[in-house]
């Protein structure tokens, strides 16, 4: 179960290569437990379709997996993709990987299309985002 003692985003910084490319670590009792990558520009693997280029990267440290981290990891980058004035979010998964495809649905995400990759077949989800 996850902490009660959530410290959530912490910025680390702006990549000087990708200026619209933000970098932060998830921190929960003051250890960091995962990563996020948020790109107002979205990027995508040169084999895959244009409309896969995704927003996000995200990860959870192996020993932190399975206690509800990756859903409120991904909760928090909505709402700062929200802040930056995002409207909308596509978050591409492979296929394989189940446990984050059900953290994307829990955060409102909706599969819009499938590719073929090397590695295996690619998920493309969208995430709206209500601008208030």
């Amino acid at each position: 179960m996850i902490s009660n003692n959530l410290d959530g985003l912490v910025f680390l910084r702006t990549l000087p290569t990708m200026p619209t490319t933000r970098e932060y670590n998830f921190v929960a009792d003051g250890k960091v437990v995962g990563f996020l990558q948020l790109r107002q520009i979205p990027s995508a693997a040169k084999n895959l379709p244009k409309h896969f280029a995704s927003h996000i990267y995200y990860e959870i440290i192996p020993e932190a997996r399975g206690m509800g981290y990756g859903t409120e990891l991904l909760s928090l980058a909505v709402k700062e993709a929200r802040a930056l004035g995002i409207r909308e979010l596509v978050v591409t998964v492979d296929e394989s990987n189940i446990t984050s495809c059900r953290v994307i649905e829990k955060n409102n995400g909706e599969l819009f299309d499938k590719a073929e990759s090397p590695e295996g077949m690619v998920l493309a989800y969208r995430i709206p985002l209500l601008l208030e």
